[in-house]
């Protein structure tokens, strides 16, 4: 797997808390994700839509993919998006990762 798509997984396997063998494979991922959104669906939507709203999901690509007929089912769509939009922001988070800052208190004229 790609550096984003394992900082997408550790995002995910806290977020939905999922548990995967050391290595798993793209569709072992949707598929677990998509067991999840399911069961969200089914009993607890307020809370998966707060996680879409969080995790800034679209939500007219969301309202798509509920209220129109689609070739694939809808968790397994809506897992897609999770998954994709989680690696989107892994890649934006690497990219543009610093370096700790270093700040020596003794210099700092406001210091006491």
């Amino acid at each position: 797997m790609k550096p984003e798509e394992l900082e997408a997984l550790d995002l995910l396997r806290q977020e939905f808390k999922l548990e995967f063998a050391a290595d798993p494979d793209l569709n072992q991922i949707i598929e677990q994700l998509a067991d999840q959104v399911a069961y969200y669906l089914e009993h607890k939507p307020d809370l998966l839509f707060s996680y879409f709203y969080r995790m800034d999901i679209d939500e007219q690509e969301v309202a798509h993919v509920l209220n129109f007929p689609q070739e694939e089912p809808v968790n397994i769509l809506l897992a897609k998006m999770i998954f994709y939009r989680q690696v989107a922001r892994a890649q934006t988070k690497l990219h543009y990762r610093q370096s700790p800052i270093e700040w020596d208190f003794q210099d700092d004229p406001y210091s006491s």
